[in-house]
């Protein structure tokens, strides 16, 4: 397969829900600047959009200042636009910023040839099957099962629909009704979401810093 062009493969951030909070700083920098350099740091993505509130607009565009990044403050669809000319979207979520740079690289030249891809990592918590008094019946099959991540790759057709209401990112392929081509993920991509997750995002940056 032939790899992507750096020119050819746009990134969609989505780092405009109210929580968690993406621009608190992890190790003394904001967590979406360190998600858009993980992205640009993959050497296939030639441009990064990023998607932000009107509040934080301008601390963004000073966070991203001399970078190749659109800041988008609107609604989410008129994002669609700023995609133009591109031969593969990925939509990230800027509460995942330790995705590993190889990561990304591996969805964009899977997309290459594909008009949706996920990356996936194995389920490895017991899952548990409960009637409706809460009671457990079962164990669901384990090797079947894998949780999704982000950046998913698409085709740039099919961002508009991606980017339709607030849906979180790593749900984003169900929106499309197509089926999703699968690629290893990776446990780093993990996202930001609470206090305990902060504490080892802050550990594993602190390793990777050194």
């Amino acid at each position: 397969m032939t790899p992507p062009s750096p020119g050819g493969v746009v990134a969609v951030v989505v780092a405009d829900l109210p929580e968690p909070d993406v621009w608190a700083p992890l190790l003394g920098v904001p967590m979406a600047a360190r998600t858009v350099d993980g992205l640009l740091r993959s050497g296939v993505v030639g441009r990064v959009v990023l998607l932000v509130r009107p509040d934080v607009a301008e601390r963004a565009r000073l966070v991203c200042a001399g970078l190749p990044v659109v800041v988008h403050c609107g609604p989410r669809p008129d994002a669609a636009a700023l995609v133009d000319g591109a031969d593969c979207v990925l939509l990230h979520d800027g509460t995942r910023p330790l995705t590993p740079p190889t990561l990304v690289a591996d969805v964009a030249r899977a997309a290459a040839g594909q008009r949706v891809v996920v990356p996936v990592v194995a389920l490895s918590d017991t899952v548990k099957q409960v009637d409706e008094h809460d009671l457990v019946v079962g164990s669901p099959d384990r090797s079947r099962l894998c949780v999704v991540q982000t950046p998913q790759g698409f085709s740039p057709d099919l961002v508009e629909a991606v980017l339709a209401g607030d849906v979180m990112p790593e749900q984003a392929w169900t929106r499309v009704g197509e089926p999703a081509v699968t690629v290893p993920g990776h446990v780093l991509a993990f996202p930001v979401r609470s206090r305990w997750d902060r504490e080892l995002a802050e550990l594993l940056a602190a390793g990777a810093d050194r």
